[in-house]
């Protein structure tokens, strides 16, 4: 508690929003006190514990450590972005708005902008694009709904509307798809290899089965 991570790289894509209005993201849970082979990845270090002060007295000589919580890496054609910290575990107890930026930028950061999947559902709706590896071209979507009321365990889920997913999948164009479970009706279609489908209702769970011509 009471720990923070410096930006070291406030241009990098992955921290830049943040680092227009502020010079530290919270920090939480434990963090393993490593090096970097090369500094010059480090886009965040670990800040030394402030102990709970008057805000006058709460401060530490330098925030900056040698002790990397984010840096990111080349092998290859391929990227790779280490954390030191547990932001996955944190953001799921704390749920601050840090922890949950910097995983999200970092995956946009990775694989953008090979991202096959667009959507205007909330976050409290979970989209999964599963591929067959036995038979290429053969998909699920899959969508799950979370929304409910501030309160764990959920007991009343509240339906959404209007969903609206676009999928870009491998192959040349769409062979056939089914409806496996919806609540509401499904509209699609597609050009090429773009899928485009609606959901009128999401109670709890929906999934989409889409073979594709390859």
């Amino acid at each position: 508690r009471d720990c923070y991570q410096f930006i070291k790289q406030p241009g990098h894509e992955i921290v830049r929003p943040d680092a227009e209005l502020t010079e530290l993201l919270v920090n939480s849970g434990y963090t393993l006190l490593c090096e970097a082979q090369k500094p010059e990845n480090i886009i965040c270090t670990y800040s030394p514990r402030v102990h709970n002060q008057p805000p006058e007295k709460a401060w530490i000589k330098d925030w900056e450590t040698p002790h990397p919580t984010l840096l990111v890496n080349n092998y290859g054609k391929g990227k790779v972005v280490y954390f030191a910290n547990q932001p996955d575990q944190s953001n799921f107890d704390m749920g601050h708005p840090d922890l949950r930026n910097t995983l999200n930028r970092s995956i946009r950061y990775l694989i953008q902008p090979d991202i096959p999947v667009s959507t205007n559902a909330p976050e409290s709706v979970h989209i999964g694009l599963t591929q067959s590896y036995s038979h290429p071209g053969r998909y699920v979507c899959s969508l799950v709904n979370t929304s409910t009321a501030p309160k764990r365990p959920m007991r009343t889920l509240i339906p959404v509307r209007d969903i609206e997913v676009t999928l870009r999948l491998d192959g040349r164009s769409m062979k056939k798809y089914s409806v496996l479970r919806s609540q509401g009706d499904v509209e699609l279609s597609h050009n090429q290899n773009e899928i485009r489908f609606k959901v009128r209702q999401l109670d709890d769970f929906c999934a989409l089965h889409i073979e594709m011509n390859t």
